[in-house]
């Protein structure tokens, strides 16, 4: 470990919290930047195909699809937003180190890396998200959205009229698949 930086800081912002985060890796000046959030974890089968990924040099960044666990840690959410997150939103976390990246300047939903240079692949390993794990924690999350952003629609986050959940099996990526196929038929 390189850098240890205590921020106590008094304000919510998730642009500035990863621009920041961004330059102390970059500062390392690695080949490549791994970029998750604290409560994303990668299905155990990275460990094996990682490697391959990053020697792959047709590509500059490695997308990932996210699975979105809740109240728990065996179930995934697959209705309405949340089953359009699963199968149609790639998320870029592993990329080269490049000049040009950089996050949006947003409060929130500033996850996704600007001004990569070249192409992406998507990868066959799922992000398992466990930001939803625990109904206490999602409340928190939808006062925080809702008070930096009043304006914004997070009714998603505590709602469960349409609840619909998949038990998680790893790999993930033929159940998503079956899932990509069911909304296009």
């Amino acid at each position: 470990m390189r850098h240890l930086l205590r921020w106590p800081k008094s304000f919510f912002h998730e642009g500035i919290d990863r621009n920041v985060v961004l330059a102390l890796a970059k500062d390392t000046d690695p080949d490549w930047l791994l970029m998750m959030d604290i409560d994303e974890v990668f299905e155990d089968h990275v460990a094996d195909v990682i490697g391959e990924m990053m020697a792959q040099e047709q590509y500059v960044a490695w997308g990932f699809r996210m699975l979105h666990f809740w109240r728990g840690k065996t179930h995934f959410r697959v209705d309405d937003v949340w089953g359009r997150e699963t199968t149609d939103h790639i998320h870029p976390r592993l990329f080269r180190n490049q000049p040009s990246l950089y996050y949006p300047p947003q409060h929130i939903h500033g996850a996704h890396i600007l001004g990569l240079e070249g192409a992406c692949a998507l990868a066959g390993v799922c992000i398992k998200h466990y930001g939803y794990s625990f109904p206490d924690k999602v409340r928190e999350k939808y006062d925080r959205y809702m008070q930096v952003d009043p304006e914004g629609h997070y009714e998603h986050l505590v709602d469960e009229g349409e609840l619909a959940l998949v038990e998680y099996q790893e790999p993930a990526a033929p159940i998503v698949e079956a899932l990509i196929q069911t909304c296009e038929s």
